[in-house]
């Protein structure tokens, strides 16, 4: 799976799930302008920068937990190709 389609098919729709949809976009934008990743032509070590920005945020980690939050970012570092 490419980078984008990563964010947009499964990163994107996890945090939808479990922080609805405005906050989900709010810690995507955040991430990204922590982590400086373009918002066109991800390549894998951007989307690995963003994810890695989004499962530091003190949001995720006190819903999902430091486990979840770790078992979360290896799942979506291998959706990846």
């Amino acid at each position: 799976m490419t980078p984008f389609h990563a964010l947009q098919q499964v990163v994107k729709p996890a945090l939808e799930n479990t922080f609805g949809v405005a906050m989900a976009a709010n810690i995507i934008m955040v991430a990204r302008n922590k982590s400086g990743v373009p918002v066109v032509g991800m390549s894998k070590e951007d989307f690995n920068r963003l994810v890695e920005e989004i499962c530091a945020d003190e949001r995720v980690v006190a819903m999902w937990g430091q486990a979840g939050t770790k078992e979360r970012l290896a799942r979506w570092k291998k959706s990846v190709e």
